[in-house]
């Protein structure tokens, strides 16, 4: 499952948004799935739509947007290392979701 982070653009369908940014920021091709969640905190305009995805494609080496990209096992998530309360909470959800 892909779980990423972008801004969509003036005009552009939400979904089509993340499929380009999963692409810029991972390297990876998705087939989106339905949505994961919907995140939005007191104090910020952004709203945060999250959806699952499955892996189609990729392409070999680093994306623009990153220098690295790995797959980690739950266990091994870096939780006090990601940036954003919203990935955090959405992987808490996939998580959560996938133990049901």
């Amino acid at each position: 499952m892909d779980v990423s982070r972008g801004f969509v653009d003036w005009g552009e369908p939400v979904e089509d948004g993340a499929v380009r940014e999963t692409w810029e920021e991972t390297g990876l091709k998705v087939d989106l799935g339905g949505v994961l969640g919907v995140y939005s905190y007191a104090g910020t305009p952004i709203v945060i739509v999250v959806y699952r995805a499955r892996v189609v494609g990729a392409r070999s080496g680093s994306a623009s947007e990153n220098d690295r990209v790995e797959w980690v096992h739950p266990a091994d998530i870096p939780w006090d290392d990601l940036a954003f309360l919203s990935t955090q909470a959405a992987l808490r959800d996939l998580l959560s979701a996938r133990s049901d």
